[in-house]
């Protein structure tokens, strides 16, 4: 029997990344392409533009990069990164979440007939009506997240509808700006894609529709309906604020966006196989004319099937430069406004819950730095040498404006066991314990406000799920048992090639099946198995008797404004 490979293709912000697994889920091969190094060209910092609040990154250059990644592993490339692509069977893309692409008008039918002896970058060059689409770095568009949020009736009537709240990073806020300040290129555009749905049309020769699961990061999308919201295509390209949206029907600045959208199929359940690869990848590179491409999806879910942290009662936490948490619900109501909701790629009936950190994996170093002797041995020692809940000292460590709890300043807040403001700790030993029980008190406080069922386990990952000392202490904040996979695998990488198994299986079978049992048929290990316990709840009682101090003492900070000027705050 043929052997049968998946392919997964990873666009992060700094590079494109592809990982080949087989049925068992052994990885076969992987290669990548950085932007910065192998495509200097395009004069990129880390993958992007920066300039002011504006980051963006050339639409070509990730054609290009894909061009480059495929020759290297196609017989064109040398022997270390050389693989058989006649025998993948499947490919899925996993694309930084929020990035946008504007094809111009006449895009696709270049794309229809690209000739396989030119690459890409010769041929669709001229195919963008903007050169640099938006990344999910930008942060320049506040007035047009005020506009869109005020037009539909508020932030949290946009948290409603489209599972999170105005944010400057998200597409459908960035097509509002592109509309006002760029009239003829948006008037020039034919299809707006995401990162992950535009390299899934190129694979595919075609414009490919956008998943439902990175399709819930553009506050354009109905969580619950999965289709386009008429109120949120009407707000983005409204004019003036109007008393009240016409729901029934579309205007015309709406229509156009929708029909740019892809219109009513512009939306598909993330596991829906989008079509074959292109004749282009197949004479060019020696693809099977066969091999079924499964409709893209964003980084962040491809990260959480990676994990296979797919059921109800399972959370992630990512411990990186930000630290983020995902957890899968059949709920998508929040009663908090800073977190997202994402429809599941696995799995369209449930949801992921998202929150992300801004001070994460930076800020745990600065401390160790100042406090522990610029060693983790000596924030571990720090740690191990004061007693859990830190004698009632509690720290808040913005050192970095923080995204959850909105917090727009650079500052530090200490707290004795009386809830009095400090400007030091008496033993510099606590600022280490204060900083942890902070952060993750912080974590599992907004989590509660996500209406998560109970959560059953916790799965680590990132640089810092290396350090176990840490990993007690989210088990104990959380009351609940930290695992890590035994491979430090789970990237997002594999989790777009397992969701090409999947979306693979689902149209063969002509019907939706669950993940797990498509692995069990491919004679894949049981999920469970490719994770080890790395911690469990020893002193969940002393973080139940801190929740509702850190809680109060948190609010009085954010929203009330205490303690800026009586001594709380200081400087590292």
């Amino acid at each position: 029997m043929k052997e049968e490979w998946y392919l997964g293709l990873d666009c992060s912000t700094q590079g494109l990344k592809a990982e080949v697994i087989d049925g068992k889920l052994s990885l076969v091969a992987s290669a990548s392409i950085n932007f910065d190094r192998d495509l200097p060209h395009y004069k990129t910092r880390a993958g992007a533009h920066v300039k002011d609040l504006r980051a963006t990154a050339p639409s070509i250059m990730f054609a290009e990069a894909l061009d480059l990644l495929l020759s290297n592993m196609s017989s064109k490339g040398d022997s270390k990164t050389r693989v058989d692509l006649s025998k993948i069977v499947g490919i899925g893309i996993s694309g930084q979440q929020h990035g946008s692409v504007f094809w111009k008008i006449g895009a696709e039918a270049k794309l229809k007939s690209l000739d396989p002896g030119l690459g890409l970058r010769d041929q669709l060059n001229g195919c963008f009506a903007l050169k640099e689409g938006p990344i999910w770095m930008d942060s320049s568009t506040e007035k047009e997240c005020d506009f869109v949020g005020s037009a539909v009736g508020g932030e949290r009537k946009v948290l409603q509808l489209s599972g999170s709240r105005p944010y400057e990073r998200f597409t459908g806020n960035q097509i509002r700006r592109i509309i006002f300040n760029h009239p003829r290129e948006y008037e020039n555009t034919e299809r707006i894609s995401l990162i992950s749905s535009m390299l899934t049309s190129l694979l595919i020769g075609r414009y490919s529709p956008i998943d439902a699961s990175d399709g819930s990061g553009m506050n354009l999308m109905n969580i619950r309906a999965k289709t386009w919201s008429w109120e949120l295509l009407q707000a983005v390209t409204g004019k003036e604020l109007s008393k009240s949206l016409n729901i029934s029907a579309l205007g015309p600045k709406a229509e156009a966006l929708y029909c740019k959208l892809g219109g009513g199929s512009g939306l598909v359940a993330s596991h829906t196989i989008v079509g074959n690869v292109s004749d282009y990848l197949i004479k060019r590179y020696g693809f099977s004319r066969h091999c079924r491409v499964v409709a893209g999806s964003g980084d962040n879910p491809c990260s959480l099937v990676g994990l296979r942290g797919t059921r109800s009662g399972d959370a992630i936490i990512s411990l990186g430069t930000s630290d983020t948490f995902f957890a899968v619900t059949e709920n998508p109501h929040m009663r908090t406004l800073d977190g997202h909701v994402l429809v599941n790629p696995i799995d369209s009936s449930t949801y992921i819950k998202m929150l992300c950190f801004k001070n994460g994996s930076i800020t745990r170093e600065k401390i160790r730095e100042m406090f522990a002797n610029g060693t983790w041995e000596g924030f571990n020692q720090a740690l191990k040498e004061t007693p859990p809940g830190n004698n009632g000292c509690i720290g808040i460590y913005f050192l970095d404006p923080e995204i959850v709890p909105t917090f727009n300043s650079s500052n530090v807040f200490r707290f004795s066991g009386k809830d009095r403001p400090l400007r030091r700790f008496p033993d510099p030993r606590q600022e280490v314990r204060a900083l942890l029980e902070g952060h993750f008190l912080s974590m599992r406080l907004h989590s509660e406000d996500m209406h998560l069922p109970n959560l059953k386990r916790i799965i680590a990952t990132g640089g810092a799920s290396a350090n176990p000392a840490i990993l007690q202490l989210i088990a104990d904040v959380f009351k609940t048992p930290v695992y890590v996979h035994k491979s430090g695998g789970g990237s997002a990488g594999l989790g777009a090639a397992l969701r090409a198994m999947h979306g693979v299986t689902c149209d063969a079978l002509h019907s939706f099946v669950a993940l797990d049992d498509c692995l069990r048929a491919q004679g894949a290990s049981p999920r469970d198995s490719f994770f080890r316990l790395a911690a469990t709840p020893k002193n969940g009682y002393v973080y139940d008797n801190m929740m509702k101090r850190y809680s109060d003492l948190e609010r009085a900070i954010v929203l009330v404004g205490l303690y800026a000027s009586r001594g709380a705050t200081g400087a590292l």
